[in-house]
């Protein structure tokens, strides 16, 4: 893991915190962040739990909505695979 993937990863990981104790709810975010390059979404949420931010934006301050986003998902309710 590069270290922008570091900070990216540490970065989600204070969102997902932050995002667990406002929602009441635990996250079933899985610890790990992928950066993507050159994908045609900002962020995107696996089933496996992990983050797939695209990484363009990982150093602009945009990333923020985007790692808040993706957060949200992991305190939402679940769908089951085949519903995705």
């Amino acid at each position: 893991m590069d270290s922008t993937e570091a900070q990216a990863q540490q970065e989600v990981a204070q969102v997902v915190r932050i995002v667990d104790k406002l929602a009441g709810l635990p996250s079933r975010w899985g610890g790990r962040v992928e950066l993507m390059p050159k994908p045609d979404y900002k962020g995107a949420k696996a089933f496996s739990c992990l983050i797939f931010p695209d990484a363009a934006i990982v150093d602009q301050d945009k990333r923020w909505m985007t790692l808040i986003h993706e957060a949200l998902h992991y305190v939402s309710v679940g769908f089951a695979r085949n519903d995705y």
